[in-house]
């Protein structure tokens, strides 16, 4: 692969990874209620589970899928029950008290479950695996080794997506004293819990 083309793999990497949806959703809930650091290992679960689909790209499992609908429809299901999951965690965190005289009076998701919760987002997303099933071979050389591309394309599309959850965490952090309050973080909370809510609905409802 040319220098050229790897740059234009980078911008359309770059241009689908700023996109928002349910992982940068998911990371900028993370930052606003644990924090910046701790939100960054559900965007490092998010670039691993990005990674892992591109890995089942190349071993055709995103063309099959795309040839059987059914097990399209059971990953999309998955996913949606997952986001809505989510979307439940968040409103039943903004039911309770933020803090008491100084102390959480919530117990913080451990770096092991956001990272999980990160790696599942991305790898229970079929309209990313089959996007990157339609990407990754026009950047591909036929006469090439196809073992060291593949894991070009990969690292680089993840670490596109890490740029851009650095971007969106940063920000993040930038209006978190705006929702220092409990008020505030009670509010954030509910209105991400309606956007997880809201995404897995419409996975519900996909049609093809």
């Amino acid at each position: 692969m040319s220098f050229s083309h790897w740059l234009l793999f980078v911008a359309a990497a770059l241009a689908t990874t700023f996109s928002p949806g349910p992982a940068l959703l998911l990371a900028v809930s993370n930052a606003i209620g644990l924090g910046a650091r701790q939100a960054a290992f559900s965007s490092l679960g998010n670039a691993a589970g990005l990674f892992a689909l591109a890995a089942l790209t190349w071993l055709g499992v995103g063309a099959a899928l795309a040839a059987a609908p059914w097990a399209l429809a059971a990953i999309r299901l998955g996913g949606a029950l997952y986001l809505l999951y989510l979307g439940w965690g968040q409103w039943r965190l903004a039911a309770r008290p933020w803090r008491a005289a100084g102390v959480a009076t919530e117990r913080a998701p451990g770096r092991a479950a956001l990272f999980r919760s990160g790696f599942t987002v991305a790898a229970t997303n079929p309209s990313a695996l089959i996007f990157l099933s339609a990407l990754l071979p026009q950047f591909v050389r036929a006469d090439a080794p196809l073992l060291p591309q593949f894991f070009l394309l990969a690292t680089t599309f993840s670490a596109c997506a890490l740029v851009a959850h650095a971007t969106y965490l940063a920000a993040a952090r930038q209006v978190a004293p705006w929702l220092a309050s409990e008020t505030g973080r009670r509010r954030f909370r509910y209105a991400s819990g309606a956007a997880f809510v809201l995404l897995g609905s419409g996975l519900l409802v996909a049609r093809g």
